[in-house]
């Protein structure tokens, strides 16, 4: 899931507002398709120091906001819940009901992802 969200949301940190911020997965930056816009210095925009500091952001946000305490995590689940926040485990989850991305087609996006890339990996 990591991988497939990464790749979507700013082709590993090589797309948009991700290659300023270091923050590949855009947690807490602005949606509806503004990926240009960066101000890190007036807190429009949560930019990291480095990619590893990105994706613990990413892992702390996923099973704080979208998964419960010790539930396994899996791409099917955040579609069942349609990547809505199902508790606010920290403060940087917003509202519960809120979804990660307002894109109307993002599960469309993620599952061609998975389907295009990842697949083979794990049938063959």
């Amino acid at each position: 899931m990591i991988l497939i969200q990464a790749h979507a949301e700013s082709h590993f940190c090589t797309n948009g507002r991700a290659v300023q911020t270091k923050n590949c997965w855009n947690i807490g930056n602005v949606d509806a398709g503004d990926t240009k816009a960066t101000d890190c210095q007036d807190g429009t925009s949560i930019c990291l120091n480095d990619y590893q500091n990105g994706l613990a952001l990413y892992i702390h946000y996923m099973t704080s906001c979208h998964f419960h305490e010790r539930e396994t995590i899996s791409v099917q689940k955040f579609f069942d819940r349609n990547f809505s926040i199902i508790r606010r485990g920290s403060k940087i989850c917003g509202q519960i009901g809120a979804r990660y991305a307002t894109d109307v087609k993002y599960r469309e996006k993620l599952s061609s992802i998975l389907h295009d890339n990842f697949n083979p990996i794990f049938t063959n």
